[in-house]
């Protein structure tokens, strides 16, 4: 199963359940064990990755996500995720 570190700045969101909540300018860093899908809810990210170049799929680099995008994310790969924007991120890590 992936891991989520729970800091004080992500919370699981009471109104959404089963989302997770990001601070405002907050960031988080993941490494999934299997493969993972990163799901904005609501708000923009900013989203990079250590994918190996694959310029075809554009996995490598920054990737800006608002409601509704995903990336997927494979094992051992380092995603950083930081709220874009003034106001908290939702978003569903499965």
């Amino acid at each position: 199963m992936s891991h989520l570190p729970s800091p004080s700045h992500v919370a699981v969101s009471p109104a959404c359940s089963g989302f997770w909540i990001l601070a405002a300018g907050r960031t988080v860093q993941m490494r999934p064990r299997e493969p993972s899908t990163l799901k904005v809810v609501c708000g923009r990210v900013w989203a990079t990755t250590d994918a190996p170049v694959d310029r075809s799929a554009r996995r490598l680099g920054d990737h800006v996500l608002a409601a509704g995008d995903v990336l997927v994310v494979l094992p051992g790969e380092r995603l950083v995720v930081e709220a874009w924007g003034d106001a908290p991120v939702r978003f569903d890590w499965v």
